[in-house]
């Protein structure tokens, strides 16, 4: 059985469905938002859930709907690339920081190499995972 991971492409998919209404005060329908992005309608709150933890919305319930709350920095948010670009930002930092540490562990006296190569190391591990929880 395969696993279907939240991803920030589905995240920002979910926050632009939110955006789409084009008002402060929206009441989405799950099955809808599950079209849109592609998640599972159980994945649906726990989205709407991080984006309330990041305060880009206010979440409010009833009996009957969900209503949703969009707060401006939600617009910001979206504006800079979302998720997705939180994780490309990431990636580049890390690839930046495995270069520079080739970089110090080629300028560094020998008693010093041994600790650049395994931050150098730990930095393309951590590169090399997240590689693979985006695949």
């Amino acid at each position: 059985m395969a696993i279907k991971l939240i991803t920030p492409q589905m995240k920002d998919l979910a926050l632009e469905y939110l955006l789409s209404f084009n008002d402060s005060e929206v009441y989405p329908k799950t099955s809808e938002v599950v079209k849109y992005s592609g998640c599972l309608q159980f994945q649906v709150k726990m989205i709407f859930d991080e984006l309330e933890k990041l305060d880009l919305i206010s979440q409010t319930s009833t009996s009957d709907y969900l209503i949703i709350e969009i707060k401006g920095k939600a617009y910001d948010f979206y504006a800079h690339g979302g998720f997705t670009a939180q994780e490309e930002l990431l990636k580049a930092n890390i690839n930046k920081l495995g270069y520079e540490l080739d970089v110090l562990s080629k300028e560094l006296e020998p008693k010093h190499l041994e600790t650049a190569n395994k931050l150098s190391s730990i930095a393309m591990a951590v590169l090399s995972a997240l590689t693979l929880f985006k695949a």
